[in-house]
């Protein structure tokens, strides 16, 4: 698989550009890390290539097709995107991981949490793997909610995989077993990584 995006120009509204002339190709089993800062556009590149936004300037194409040749759901169902606050439904916190993909057996899920590094502390819980999770993860630390968001990219064994600093709120040897796992997963897919942190990037 490769991608690849020409020229891309983006603005809000009457707002000036944000994007200008962005050019860059990334092919499977590669891992692209882009940095800059706040507000220089680097969420609003991947909104564009989930069409949360449609690219009127310049082209993005997905095995040489351009994204507006995909239908918006078959395009998203090649992407997993986890932002550096994932989401959380109230629910147990296996019900959060499989996301409705009943394909997926709880000893996936387990062997998912192991390798990022949040079993441990799912087995301290009093119902463990079926501890239910409050509105918007409020019993978790936001360096858990952070793991677990990972988790689930890990269980979607998605094309193409897109981070958002998803290691801003882990430190020392939990952000590396994430890296870690980044590493893992770009031998095999296509990883687009927004990151500030020395460590990530």
């Amino acid at each position: 698989m490769q991608l690849k995006a020409e020229y891309i120009n983006f603005k809000y509204k009457k707002d000036k550009y944000i994007l200008k002339d962005i050019n860059f190709k990334v092919k499977n089993g590669e891992n692209l890390c882009i940095v800059g800062p706040n507000g220089c556009g680097k969420s609003t590149i991947f909104k564009l290539l989930e069409r949360f936004y449609e690219c009127k300037d310049g082209e993005i194409e997905i095995n040489q097709v351009p994204i507006n040749k995909y239908s918006v759901l078959n395009l998203r169902s090649h992407i997993v995107y986890i932002s550096k606050k994932p989401f959380f439904l109230q629910g147990t916190i296996m019900d959060n991981l499989k996301l409705g993909q009943n394909e997926i057996s709880d000893l996936e899920v387990i062997e998912a949490c192991k390798k990022v590094g949040i079993h441990s502390d799912i087995q301290k819980l009093k119902k463990g793997y079926y501890e239910l999770i409050e509105s918007g993860g409020e019993n978790f630390s936001s360096g858990q909610k952070q793991k677990l968001g990972f988790a689930r990219v890990l269980l979607k064994k998605a094309d193409i995989v897109l981070l958002d600093e998803v290691t801003s709120d882990l430190d020392g040897e939990a952000e590396r077993q994430i890296c870690n796992q980044m590493e893992e997963i770009a031998k095999k897919a296509i990883v687009l990584n927004i990151a500030h942190k020395p460590e990530s990037i």
